[in-house]
């Protein structure tokens, strides 16, 4: 495995790791702005960038109307 598919594997782990913790309490808000950031990251790797855009935006709009 090269540098970048190692990359994008520790991504997907990261996002995996901030979905669960999320997930798992969806009132902390610094939880939904973790998943909300590693979307955003995971976005910029160019892997189904509109689906990590659009939930990562969708994240910040419910916590701005909170």
């Amino acid at each position: 495995m090269g540098l970048q598919e190692e990359a994008l594997s520790e991504y997907r782990n990261g996002l995996t790791i901030n979905e669960k913790l999320a997930a798992a309490d969806h009132g902390n808000a610094q939880s939904q702005i973790n998943l909300a950031v590693s979307l955003f990251s995971f976005a910029e790797t160019g892997d189904a960038t509109r689906v990590h855009l659009a939930r990562s935006f969708e994240i910040l709009r419910q916590l701005d109307g909170e």
